[in-house]
């Protein structure tokens, strides 16, 4: 990611002469979003991997955090400021720090054929859950597969142990199974045999 400032300075009076002075700082970096709610604060960084100003160094660097580095990491989400200073000029680049998503993220299909790949209905981020709640039905709404609590991936097998015909089922995902209210996460998953 690049970001560039730029100011007009004014005029410089050199010898009766007026020329415009235009500067430019040139800051560049990386960032890694933070961790989501369902994880534990933090987890973002910013990585400076270029701040040069207008008229030469040294530099000197400062974030509102305190930090004196270019980098800064184990950030929450949020807004950080960095103030640049050198060859008489400084600035501020204000960077923001997005927070990542941890939702559950189920695949959009599984081949349940015992093959040894792919044969289970993976959600992603499902670990984070605890009390995750799914459930899963044929196209005639009938249910096929319950889960509370933690998640063990589905097999492709109905509540009676028997395996299911091939197609395309429904699914709901609550993340809390006590807060059916907030949290949901619902679309279709295709087997495919």
């Amino acid at each position: 990611m690049r970001y560039c400032l730029k100011f007009l300075l004014g005029t410089m009076l050199f010898g009766g002469l007026s020329l415009p002075c235009f500067a430019q700082w040139d800051v560049q970096y990386v960032l890694t979003k933070a961790n989501c709610k369902e994880e534990l604060p933090g987890g973002g960084e910013i990585k400076v991997t270029r701040a040069t100003g207008p008229l030469g160094g040294p530099y000197t660097y400062s974030w509102n955090t305190g930090v004196t580095n270019l980098d800064i990491t184990d950030l929450v989400a949020g807004s950080y400021t960095l103030n640049m200073a050198g060859g008489g000029i400084d600035t501020s680049v204000i960077i923001t720090v997005l927070q990542g998503a941890c939702d559950p993220a189920p695949e959009r299909l599984f081949t349940p054929n015992a093959d040894g790949v792919n044969d289970v209905w993976e959600i992603g981020n499902a670990s984070l859950y605890p009390h995750l709640f799914v459930s899963v039905y044929n196209r005639w709404g009938q249910l096929v597969y319950e889960r509370k609590g933690l998640y063990v991936p589905w097999d492709g097998r109905n509540l009676f142990e028997l395996p299911v015909d091939p197609g395309t089922y429904f699914y709901v995902i609550y993340e809390d199974s006590g807060n059916l209210g907030e949290g949901v996460v619902n679309g279709s998953v295709n087997i495919i045999r």
